[in-house]
């Protein structure tokens, strides 16, 4: 199901940037050099999601390695990221195991990559209006662990793993000579997988819970700051408005070369 539905945002990507390509052509952005960066961003996701029927609260700490390109072919800014990070998911019930459990072991460690991708469309003086469109997936190690309390010694094991993918527009203000601040609006959508085994002498079982973002707003505030030649500091705070709103943020440093 999970590479079902990345297969599907691949696809969606692909007819986003075919069907804004006359966006592009028409756009009236002056013609700028194509610049590198190299950097490290670190991120903290804090995101209301939904189990099934329970409500919990998402915790991701990550760190990434990113490598940007603006201005490709005259068009497009691209960002790679890949990093590590760890996923907090406590309180979530697994009833349907030979023991219910309640997951209250911590978060999960494991790889996070995505990429991010900015369109120039317009600009008037100072502003310039955009599309933007980002993708992260992250894949947990798995954790073992013994289960206490019981007559027959037992064993349980977790495997967390999620995707979430945004798009909208963004507004950038270049009149200040060192801080260019933005602001974007859009979407975002937030599905996932938690899995849970248990071993009890004979007794085998394992179960999935399927994650989901609790709300598909997104709102981020944010600024590139020149700190010196060649060096930018970028802070963006995110805002998921939901019926459990939750807060996300980040802080970027790039090297141009």
């Amino acid at each position: 199901m999970l590479k079902k539905k990345i297969t599907n945002l691949l696809i969606w990507l692909a007819i986003f940037i075919l069907t804004s390509s006359g966006l592009f052509a028409q756009r009236s952005l002056q013609a700028k050099n194509q610049n590198w960066y190299l950097g490290f961003q670190t991120n903290y996701e804090s995101r209301g999601i939904k189990a099934e029927a329970q409500k919990t609260t998402l915790s991701s700490p990550q760190g990434f390695l990113t490598f940007k390109v603006q201005n490709l072919g005259g068009t497009v800014d691209l960002a790679f990221y890949l990093g590590y990070g760890t996923t907090k998911l406590n309180g979530i019930m697994f009833n349907h195991l030979p023991i219910s459990l309640d997951y209250q072991a911590g978060g999960r460690p494991g790889p996070v990559f995505g990429l991010k991708a900015d369109w120039p469309v317009f600009s008037f003086k100072d502003l310039t209006l955009g599309l933007t469109a980002d993708f992260f997936s992250y894949f947990g190690q798995k954790k073992k662990f013994n289960l206490e309390g019981f007559t027959e010694a037992g064993e349980a094991e977790v495997k967390p793993a999620w995707s979430q993918a945004s798009s909208g527009l963004f507004l950038l203000y270049e009149g200040l000579d060192k801080v260019q601040p933005f602001v974007v609006l859009g979407t975002s959508f937030f599905w996932g997988d938690f899995k849970a085994t248990e071993k009890i002498a004979d007794l085998s079982g394992s179960e999935s819970k399927k994650l989901k973002g609790s709300g598909f707003l997104k709102l981020s505030l944010g600024a590139n700051i020149t700190l010196v030649d060649h060096f930018s500091f970028i802070p963006q705070l995110t805002v998921y408005p939901a019926s459990k709103t939750s807060l996300a943020g980040g802080i970027g440093i790039l090297y141009s070369f």
